[in-house]
């Protein structure tokens, strides 16, 4: 089975929430990209912010890299909404923490029609950011960055995305 690279920089960047996608997923490393700042303004169908990456001369966004099964790339890609929110970029450029060379991944983008700066993630979305962050120890200072973001409660208490997050978080469900 070939393996391919996935750079994750938003939820599934939380190894639980991205193996309960794709069973395969096993954790390669840090990793970060050039000129590029986290956002949380890709507009989701359910009204929240969802994390996209956005050209910023001088910055670095943080990930991490995970070696999947090729095989699992369609069902990520609707996981992802692949075509419907975001668009899969198959030559995305990284370097692993600790490395210069540069290495071939794929990662989700939300293309410019998906983009709206007044949206707010909701909490148990950013809690599932930085529970992936701190899991796989991305600089302090970035952690800091994505903890200062102000999100929302989820109106709908019972949204299946909501407690499914709960669900690996650890955390009840309320």
């Amino acid at each position: 089975m070939a393996l391919i690279q996935y750079f994750a920089y938003g939820s599934n960047m939380f190894t639980e929430r991205l193996r309960a996608r794709c069973s395969s997923a096993q954790p390669r490393g840090v990793a970060y990209a050039d000129n590029l700042v986290l956002g949380f303004c890709k507009k989701s169908g359910d009204g929240s912010g969802k994390a996209t990456l956005c050209p910023e001369a001088g910055h670095q966004v943080f990930g991490v890299v995970f070696n999947l099964n090729e095989n699992e790339l369609a069902k990520l890609d609707e996981a992802e909404g692949a075509g419907s929110g975001y668009d899969r970029i198959d030559d995305f450029w990284v370097r692993i923490q600790g490395s210069h060379d540069l290495e071939r991944t794929f990662t989700y983008l939300a293309p410019p029609a998906f983009i709206d700066q007044s949206v707010k993630p909701y909490d148990w979305y950013l809690k599932l950011v930085l529970a992936g962050a701190r899991q796989h120890r991305l600089p302090l200072q970035y952690v800091g960055e994505i903890t200062a973001v102000q999100a929302v409660a989820d109106p709908k208490r019972n949204r299946k995305s909501r407690l499914e997050a709960l669900k690996l978080l650890g955390e009840p469900a309320e």
